[in-house]
């Protein structure tokens, strides 16, 4: 039996036909997944069971929520927990920075570096020859 407001599952059965609220209401009941992404700067190992994310080779699925602020791996570093879908981006990425940008390229987002971009009358200063791509 679910523990949701009348009003919330009807207004479900006014959006959806009834199997696909019934379907809502289900997956609203079952345990959340638990992913984590791992910093690729820290070496070390996981200690608890996962399964690995496949849009992201430094993303696990968790088989049971740890209590992170108790884990000394968390606090040095070693992963951050992170929603799974949320690390399509990387992915994305990836195929795009292989596919249409050369291996020296610096790849910046504007939204960052607007402040220092108007410090510096719109120049940025790189380093070695590398050529800097942005957008903003």
């Amino acid at each position: 039996m679910s523990n949701f407001p009348n009003a919330f599952i009807d207004q479900l059965k006014t959006l959806f036909s009834e199997q696909e609220s019934q379907y809502i209401l289900d997956s609203l009941e079952e345990t959340a997944p638990v992913s984590i992404r791992c910093n690729p700067y820290f070496k070390g190992n996981l200690a608890v069971s996962h399964e690995n994310i496949t849009q992201n080779n430094r993303g696990y699925f968790l088989n049971e929520r740890p209590i992170f602020t108790a884990d000394p791996a968390f606090h040095a570093g070693l992963y951050y927990p992170q929603e799974a879908n949320s690390m399509w981006i990387g992915a994305v990425f990836s195929f795009l920075r292989a596919r249409y940008f050369e291996p020296d390229e610096a790849l910046l987002d504007f939204r960052f570096v607007r402040r220092s971009w108007r410090e510096n009358n719109g120049h940025f200063c790189a380093y070695g020859s590398r050529r800097l791509v942005g957008s903003q």
